[in-house]
């Protein structure tokens, strides 16, 4: 069978890789997909440009590989073209930690190429990769509509790019839509700037580079990672709302602002920015920059304590957003008043951001675990024996709120596994949230999920030279709005390899600790 060095082609079911290798191998194989998600290029070692997923002609025209509702529709068309030729640029930032991650000279490289080509604000045939005002769009951001034009190098990325502008579609060869949809050309049509990728691409990915390039003390203020960190700091300021949250993305001039946030996002900056502090408070001539950080830091844990978690249902959740309505704010709102979905991720990377001291304070002894059982309950995937031992997780509840346990997500799994690490291991420490027993529960999780998400991995090359985790067990709606597919997925084996280095991205460094570990704005 061909292998992702084929760009037309994709792994299938038959070759996944149910018994893995010992783990110094184990680790390679994963580090070479997560390198060359494309495989091995004709040009000598030229990695070439990743993308998110691998699929290709074989996955398509398999039955079922999309969804019945959207088959023939144009979208169907769009999914095609985003998969096979989109880096989205939160996997971006997951495969520059991971390579960091293994410290070897090669890998960091390579992570150090990506930051250079954010800044440079250029990939392949596209350009801009920001949403700059003045341009076709002229996004503006924030309550005040604030306009950031190019000169500024602030504003925010599009949250996907690709190296091509002309595209063709991988299941049909054709260059244009079908007749039947008007028969328009195929080309790049994905421009949303959403502040998660850019919490990921521009704060965590390029500065847990650095780190690891540079050590604890060599930093100046010429890094790229920290020039680009630096950079989209008036943006988030621009953006952010008058109770501290900061909001999901800017709008088009002529649109008002989605009154909106996310709350995964949020956290995700809230980690990025600690980690920028951190790295500003060893550079002396950027001093001056200390304040909007903290300013941004200390807005974003107000809002936290004030509208990230709440009781619905008789349990305590991790509210997945909210939004502006008439009546002020409303925790747990989508924009169109609708109550958010269930969402796993807001839950375990909530709880790694945030850690046991915070949230145990504020909720009562064991609300870490309290939290994590709520996700079990909802998105647990469990194995068919009846014994409900728990393999990994999925992404959300049921439409009508139901669990779903029949779902796994690597990619969602292993930040389950590093948030019980890391809870465990704060549960560990010496002090008044001490407790052993719960500890001792998140570590049985950790290892019954490592076990049970090792059946989603699969031999990513023909030459079995690569290893690869699936992003979903079985196409699935997340409840988000977008659908997961069964294919080689970049961000889910970066996470595997952060996994198997012990490497938390949430904290410079990748140490054990939650992000908000030792954070003082005390002062603010």
């Amino acid at each position: 069978m061909a292998g992702v060095s084929d760009e037309a082609s994709i792994v299938s079911g038959s070759n996944r890789c149910f018994f893995l290798p010992p783990a110094e191998a184990r680790a390679a194989l994963l580090s070479e997909y997560v390198l060359r998600p494309r495989g091995k290029r004709s040009r000598g070692d030229d990695i070439g440009f990743p993308v998110s997923f691998t699929a290709g002609r074989d996955y398509w025209s398999t039955p079922g590989a999309q969804s019945p509702w959207i088959s023939g529709t144009e979208i169907a068309v769009w999914q095609r073209l985003i998969v096979h030729y989109g880096l989205n640029l939160y996997c971006a930032a997951c495969r520059q930690i991971a390579l960091a991650s293994t410290g070897a000279a090669a890998a960091l490289a390579a992570a150090r190429e990506h930051t250079a080509m954010l800044l440079s604000d250029r990939a392949g045939q596209m350009h801009p990769l920001r949403a700059w005002s003045g341009g076709k769009e002229d996004w503006r951001y924030g309550d005040g509509e604030t306009s950031l034009e190019a000169e500024g190098e602030s504003a925010f990325f599009f949250g996907a790019i690709s190296e091509h502008y002309d595209l063709t579609d991988p299941l049909t060869g054709g260059s244009r839509l079908p007749s039947e949809l008007g028969g328009g050309k195929l080309v790049w049509n994905f421009y949303d700037p959403f502040l998660g990728e850019n919490s990921w691409a521009a704060l965590i990915g390029p500065l847990q580079v650095a780190y690891r390039s540079n050590g604890t003390d060599r930093w100046s203020s010429a890094n790229p990672a920290v020039c680009l960190a630096k950079s989209i700091v008036p943006a988030c300021k621009a953006m952010q709302s008058t109770i501290g949250g900061v909001y999901a993305r800017p709008s088009a001039k002529g649109r008002p602002q989605e009154r909106l946030i996310s709350n995964e996002t949020n956290l995700t900056l809230f980690a990025g920015l600690a980690m920028l502090r951190q790295v500003l408070q060893k550079i002396p001539e950027l001093a001056n920059c200390l304040p909007e950080v903290d300013g941004l830091l200390s807005g974003l844990l107000s809002y936290f304590r004030s509208h990230l978690a709440g009781v619905v249902d008789g349990e305590l959740r991790f509210h997945a957003c909210g939004s502006f309505g008439e009546g002020g704010f409303r925790p747990g709102v989508m924009s169109n008043g609708r109550p958010a979905p269930f969402a796993a991720d807001v839950h375990t990377w909530g709880l790694s951001v945030l850690g046991v001291e915070e949230v145990d304070s504020r909720h009562g002894h064991g609300a870490c675990l309290a939290l994590w059982e709520a996700v079990k309950r909802h998105t647990g995937f469990y194995d068919n024996c009846g014994q409900q031992i728990l393999k990994g997780i999925g992404f959300s509840s049921g439409p009508g709120g139901e669990p779903v346990h029949d779902v796994c997500s690597p990619e969602w799994t292993f930040g389950a596994i590093n948030m019980c690490r890391i809870i465990a291991a704060e549960y560990e420490l010496p002090g008044r949230h001490r407790d052993p027993v719960l500890a001792q529960m998140l570590r049985r999780d950790e290892r019954s999920m490592i076990e049970g998400v090792s059946k989603f991995a699969t031999n990513a090359s023909a030459e079995a030279t690569a290893l690869a985790y699936l992003y979903a067990n079985r196409r699935t709606e997340t409840g988000f709005g977008w659908d997961a597919l069964p294919v080689p997925s970049l961000c889910a084996t970066a996470w595997a390899l952060m996994v198997e280095n012990n490497f938390n991205p949430f904290y410079l460094g990748g140490g054990t600790f939650s992000a908000n570990r030792g954070l003082d704005l005390s002062s603010n």
